[in-house]
């Protein structure tokens, strides 16, 4: 579950949320160790076809951990 929720952070973050682009991204550059990630991209794609207001639930799931659990030492 910690993997997935770490995938989702960099899904929004470093690829704006595109799985095509992190799917290019591992073909190009990626190494063995980027394979695991392949069936949680794919995974996402197929839901994302579903449910297009998938990335707007992520990026709220995410936007809330942050706001409970963030940095602040309080």
């Amino acid at each position: 579950m910690a993997e997935n929720f770490a995938r989702v952070q960099i899904l929004l973050n470093v690829f704006d949320g595109n799985p095509d682009s992190w799917l290019e991204f591992i073909e190009r550059n990626g190494s063995p160790e980027d394979e695991p990630d392949v069936p949680f991209l794919v995974a996402v794609k197929q839901r994302l076809a579903e449910d297009p207001a998938l990335l707007d639930d992520m990026r709220r799931i995410v936007r809330e951990f942050a706001e409970r659990f963030g940095n602040d030492p309080a």
